[in-house]
C-alpha cells in the first residue's frame, strides 16, 4: 500500500510540473518582441537543461512496451499460412478416387455379354413401363401447371374485383366530401355577404343621423351670428360721430 501511495504522489507531481512549464512558454513568446536578444539567450539555456533530464526517463519506458507487441504479431501471421496449404491438398485426393470407380463399372458389363438373349424380353417390358410412367408424369405435370395457372388467374380476378370495389367506395366518399365542402363554402359566402350588407345599412343609418344633427347645429349657429352683427354696427356709428 505504501508503494502505491508513493507512485500516485509522483504522478501527481509530474502532471503539475508539466502544466506549469506550458504556461511559462507562452509568457516568454510575448516578451521576445520587447526585450533585447542577449538577455533572452541566457534565460533559455538555464531552463532547457532541467527539462531534458526529466523527459529521458519517460521515453525509455515507452520504447520497451512497443518492442514486445511487434514480436507477437509476427508469430500469428506464420501460423495462418501453414493451415491454408494443408486444406488445398485434401481436395485433390478426392478427385482421384472418383475416377477409379468408373473403370470398375465398365468391366462388369463386358463379362455379361453371353446372357443378353434371355434378358432382352425383360428389358422391353421395363422400357414400356418406363415410357408409360414418363407419359403419366408428363401429363401430371401439365395438369398441375394448368391448375396453377387457373388458380393464379382466379386470384388475380378476385383481387381486381376487390380493388375496383375499393376504388368505387373511395370515389363516392370523395364526392360526398366535395359536396359538403361546396355547401360549406356557399354558406360562408352567404353569411359574409349578409354581414357586409348589414354593415353597409348600419353605416348608412349612422350617416343619416349625423347629417340631421349637423343641420340642427347650423341653424342654431346662424341665429347667434345675426345678433352679433347688429351690435357691431351700432358701435361703429358712435365712433364716427365723435
Amino acid at each position: 500500500m505504501q508503494d502505491r501511495t508513493k507512485r500516485r504522489r509522483r504522478r501527481r507531481r509530474r502532471r503539475r510540473r508539466k502544466k506549469k512549464k506550458k504556461k511559462k512558454k507562452k509568457k516568454k513568446k510575448k516578451k521576445k518582441k520587447k526585450k533585447k536578444k542577449k538577455k533572452k539567450k541566457k534565460k533559455k539555456k538555464k531552463k532547457k537543461k532541467k527539462k531534458k533530464k526529466k523527459k529521458k526517463k519517460k521515453k525509455k519506458k515507452k520504447k520497451k512496451k512497443k518492442k514486445k507487441k511487434k514480436k507477437k504479431k509476427k508469430k500469428k501471421k506464420k501460423k495462418k499460412k501453414k493451415k491454408k496449404k494443408k486444406k488445398k491438398k485434401k481436395k485433390k485426393k478426392k478427385k482421384k478416387k472418383k475416377k477409379k470407380k468408373k473403370k470398375k463399372k465398365k468391366k462388369k458389363k463386358k463379362k455379361k455379354k453371353k446372357k443378353k438373349k434371355k434378358k432382352k424380353k425383360k428389358k422391353k417390358k421395363k422400357k414400356k413401363k418406363k415410357k408409360k410412367n414418363e407419359e403419366e408424369r408428363r401429363r401430371t405435370k401439365k395438369n398441375e401447371e394448368e391448375r396453377r395457372r387457373t388458380k393464379k388467374k382466379r386470384e388475380k380476378r378476385e383481387k381486381n374485383k376487390k380493388k375496383k370495389k375499393k376504388k368505387k367506395k373511395k370515389k363516392k366518399k370523395k364526392k360526398k366530401k366535395k359536396k359538403k365542402k361546396k355547401k360549406e363554402k356557399k354558406e360562408k359566402k352567404e353569411k359574409k355577404e349578409k354581414g357586409k350588407k348589414e354593415k353597409k345599412e348600419k353605416e348608412k343609418e349612422k350617416k343619416k343621423k349625423k347629417k340631421k344633427k349637423k343641420k340642427k347645429k347650423k341653424k342654431k349657429k346662424k341665429k347667434k351670428k345675426k345678433k352679433k352683427k347688429k351690435k357691431k354696427k351700432k358701435k361703429k356709428k358712435k365712433k364716427k360721430k365723435k
